[in-house]
Protein backbone atom coordinates (compact mmCIF):
# COMPACT_ATOMS: atom_id res chain seq x y z
CA UNK A 1 0.00 0.00 0.00
CA UNK A 2 1.33 3.11 -1.00
CA UNK A 3 1.95 5.82 1.88
CA UNK A 4 -0.65 8.38 0.83
CA UNK A 5 -3.07 5.80 0.81
CA UNK A 6 -1.86 4.46 4.27
CA UNK A 7 -2.23 7.91 5.42
CA UNK A 8 -5.66 8.38 4.00
CA UNK A 9 -6.86 5.11 5.27
CA UNK A 10 -6.02 5.27 8.65
CA UNK A 11 -6.75 9.30 9.47
CA UNK A 12 -10.15 8.62 10.98
CA UNK A 13 -8.60 5.85 13.07
CA UNK A 14 -5.26 7.48 14.06
CA UNK A 15 -6.18 11.27 14.66
CA UNK A 16 -2.61 11.95 15.57
CA UNK A 17 -2.20 12.05 12.13
CA UNK A 18 -4.60 14.47 11.29
CA UNK A 19 -1.68 16.78 12.18
CA UNK A 20 0.73 15.27 10.72
CA UNK A 21 2.57 17.16 8.15
CA UNK A 22 3.08 14.46 5.55
CA UNK A 23 -0.92 14.71 5.18
CA UNK A 24 -0.30 18.49 4.79
CA UNK A 25 1.22 16.93 1.32
CA UNK A 26 -1.68 14.83 0.08
CA UNK A 27 -3.97 15.57 -3.12
CA UNK A 28 -7.46 16.60 -1.59
CA UNK A 29 -8.88 13.41 0.01
CA UNK A 30 -12.51 12.65 0.38
CA UNK A 31 -15.37 14.80 2.15
CA UNK A 32 -15.66 12.49 4.78
CA UNK A 33 -12.03 12.41 5.52
CA UNK A 34 -11.73 16.01 4.72
CA UNK A 35 -13.78 16.70 7.16
CA UNK A 36 -12.42 13.97 10.04
CA UNK A 37 -9.10 16.04 9.60
CA UNK A 38 -10.44 19.43 10.10
CA UNK A 39 -12.65 18.57 12.95
CA UNK A 40 -9.41 17.09 14.65
CA UNK A 41 -7.16 19.77 13.88
CA UNK A 42 -8.85 22.65 12.80
CA UNK A 43 -6.08 24.77 10.78
CA UNK A 44 -5.96 27.04 7.60
CA UNK A 45 -4.44 24.17 5.90
CA UNK A 46 -6.82 21.77 7.02
CA UNK A 47 -10.56 24.10 6.58
CA UNK A 48 -8.67 24.38 2.92
CA UNK A 49 -8.30 21.12 2.15
CA UNK A 50 -12.14 20.23 3.20
CA UNK A 51 -13.57 23.36 1.38
CA UNK A 52 -11.66 21.47 -1.90
CA UNK A 53 -13.28 18.93 -0.93
CA UNK A 54 -16.65 20.31 -1.39
CA UNK A 55 -16.13 22.17 -4.27
CA UNK A 56 -15.16 19.14 -5.90
CA UNK A 57 -18.34 17.91 -5.36
CA UNK A 58 -20.49 17.76 -8.67
CA UNK A 59 -23.21 20.65 -8.56
CA UNK A 60 -26.00 20.63 -6.62
CA UNK A 61 -25.09 17.73 -4.87
CA UNK A 62 -26.00 17.14 -1.19
CA UNK A 63 -23.94 15.41 1.09
CA UNK A 64 -25.01 11.87 2.39
CA UNK A 65 -26.94 11.45 5.61
CA UNK A 66 -24.02 9.07 7.00
CA UNK A 67 -21.80 12.78 6.28
CA UNK A 68 -24.77 14.63 7.81
CA UNK A 69 -24.12 12.50 11.01
CA UNK A 70 -20.60 12.60 11.19
CA UNK A 71 -20.49 16.60 10.56
CA UNK A 72 -23.60 16.74 13.25
CA UNK A 73 -21.25 15.04 16.12
CA UNK A 74 -18.28 17.20 15.71
CA UNK A 75 -19.45 20.44 15.04
CA UNK A 76 -17.36 21.97 18.15
CA UNK A 77 -14.09 22.39 16.54
CA UNK A 78 -16.02 24.44 13.55
CA UNK A 79 -18.16 26.62 16.04
CA UNK A 80 -15.18 27.58 18.07
CA UNK A 81 -12.70 28.26 15.28
CA UNK A 82 -15.86 30.92 13.78
CA UNK A 83 -16.46 32.27 16.66
CA UNK A 84 -13.08 33.59 16.65
CA UNK A 85 -13.42 34.90 13.47
CA UNK A 86 -11.23 32.53 11.73
CA UNK A 87 -11.40 33.41 7.93
CA UNK A 88 -11.32 29.82 6.26
CA UNK A 89 -13.42 28.26 8.90
CA UNK A 90 -16.21 30.88 8.30
CA UNK A 91 -15.62 29.38 4.66
CA UNK A 92 -15.66 26.04 5.66
CA UNK A 93 -18.88 26.53 7.04
CA UNK A 94 -20.61 28.31 4.55
CA UNK A 95 -19.95 25.03 1.86
CA UNK A 96 -20.85 22.57 4.27
CA UNK A 97 -24.27 24.74 5.26
CA UNK A 98 -24.88 24.89 1.02
CA UNK A 99 -24.63 20.99 0.43
CA UNK A 100 -26.77 19.89 3.59
CA UNK A 101 -30.08 19.38 3.16
CA UNK A 102 -31.66 18.48 6.11
CA UNK A 103 -31.19 17.69 9.54
CA UNK A 104 -30.43 19.48 12.88
CA UNK A 105 -26.94 19.91 11.21
CA UNK A 106 -28.21 22.45 9.12
CA UNK A 107 -29.64 24.44 12.02
CA UNK A 108 -26.50 23.79 13.71
CA UNK A 109 -24.63 25.14 10.60
CA UNK A 110 -27.52 28.18 10.27
CA UNK A 111 -25.94 29.12 14.06
CA UNK A 112 -22.49 28.71 13.40
CA UNK A 113 -22.23 30.58 10.18
CA UNK A 114 -23.69 33.74 11.60
CA UNK A 115 -21.52 33.62 14.43
CA UNK A 116 -19.00 34.90 11.71
CA UNK A 117 -21.01 38.23 11.57
CA UNK A 118 -19.41 39.96 13.99
CA UNK A 119 -16.32 37.47 14.76
CA UNK A 120 -15.23 38.44 10.90
CA UNK A 121 -17.54 40.59 9.28
CA UNK A 122 -15.48 40.60 5.81
CA UNK A 123 -14.83 36.82 6.11
CA UNK A 124 -18.47 35.94 6.24
CA UNK A 125 -19.80 38.41 3.28
CA UNK A 126 -16.86 36.64 0.90
CA UNK A 127 -17.97 33.43 2.04
CA UNK A 128 -21.83 34.31 1.08
CA UNK A 129 -20.03 35.84 -2.19
CA UNK A 130 -18.85 32.55 -3.11
CA UNK A 131 -22.16 30.65 -1.96
CA UNK A 132 -24.56 33.29 -3.77
CA UNK A 133 -27.28 30.54 -2.90
CA UNK A 134 -27.20 31.37 0.85
CA UNK A 135 -26.83 35.15 0.22
CA UNK A 136 -30.50 36.45 1.62
CA UNK A 137 -31.35 33.26 4.23
CA UNK A 138 -32.39 34.72 7.09
CA UNK A 139 -31.96 31.71 8.91
CA UNK A 140 -28.55 32.18 9.17
CA UNK A 141 -28.40 36.17 9.36
CA UNK A 142 -31.03 35.47 12.52
CA UNK A 143 -30.45 32.53 13.93
CA UNK A 144 -28.98 33.56 17.21
CA UNK A 145 -29.44 30.53 19.20
CA UNK A 146 -30.75 28.73 22.30
CA UNK A 147 -30.04 31.34 24.59
CA UNK A 148 -31.78 34.52 22.98
CA UNK A 149 -35.02 32.38 23.46
CA UNK A 150 -37.88 34.77 24.32
CA UNK A 151 -35.27 37.53 24.98
CA UNK A 152 -36.34 39.91 22.48
CA UNK A 153 -34.59 42.88 24.23
CA UNK A 154 -31.07 40.78 23.78
CA UNK A 155 -32.06 39.69 20.51
CA UNK A 156 -32.59 43.51 19.65
CA UNK A 157 -28.62 44.19 20.87
CA UNK A 158 -27.57 41.29 19.41
CA UNK A 159 -28.83 41.76 15.97
CA UNK A 160 -27.81 45.57 16.12
CA UNK A 161 -24.41 45.04 16.90
CA UNK A 162 -24.46 42.59 13.66
CA UNK A 163 -26.05 45.74 11.45
CA UNK A 164 -22.81 47.79 12.75
CA UNK A 165 -20.31 44.81 12.39
CA UNK A 166 -21.27 44.17 8.58
CA UNK A 167 -21.33 48.59 7.95
CA UNK A 168 -17.86 48.11 9.05
CA UNK A 169 -16.92 45.94 5.83
CA UNK A 170 -16.16 48.30 3.22
CA UNK A 171 -14.77 46.17 -0.03
CA UNK A 172 -16.79 48.03 -2.58
CA UNK A 173 -16.91 44.38 -4.20
CA UNK A 174 -18.71 43.18 -1.22
CA UNK A 175 -20.95 46.20 -1.05
CA UNK A 176 -24.13 44.30 -2.52
CA UNK A 177 -23.86 41.04 -0.37
CA UNK A 178 -23.38 43.54 2.81
CA UNK A 179 -26.61 45.76 1.50
CA UNK A 180 -28.76 42.65 1.04
CA UNK A 181 -27.64 41.04 4.86
CA UNK A 182 -27.71 44.51 6.54
CA UNK A 183 -31.33 45.31 4.81
CA UNK A 184 -32.45 41.73 6.42
CA UNK A 185 -31.46 42.34 9.72
CA UNK A 186 -32.79 45.37 10.16
CA UNK A 187 -36.17 43.62 9.19
CA UNK A 188 -35.10 41.14 12.02
CA UNK A 189 -34.61 43.97 14.02
CA UNK A 190 -37.91 45.78 13.40
CA UNK A 191 -39.69 42.38 14.24
CA UNK A 192 -38.25 41.91 17.73
CA UNK A 193 -39.04 45.79 18.33
CA UNK A 194 -42.94 44.87 17.71
CA UNK A 195 -42.24 41.87 19.72
CA UNK A 196 -40.68 43.75 22.92
CA UNK A 197 -43.33 46.28 22.77
CA UNK A 198 -46.39 43.67 22.84
CA UNK A 199 -47.53 42.94 26.16
CA UNK A 200 -47.55 39.05 27.22
CA UNK A 201 -50.04 37.38 27.93
CA UNK A 202 -50.38 37.63 31.98
CA UNK A 203 -48.61 40.96 32.37
CA UNK A 204 -50.41 43.19 31.03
Amino acid sequence: MERRDFLLRTLGTLPVLACAPEVEALVTPPVDIAWRRYSICPTTESALVAVAALVRLPHGERLSSQIHNEVDSSLSSLESAVSAGHAESILLAAHLRSRLAFGSVAGSMNYILGQGIRSNPEAFLEALAKRPELRGNSKILLNLGLDFVDRFDEQIVEIQGRINALGQANDPELRAVRDEAIALLHEGLERRSRMASTPRAGTA
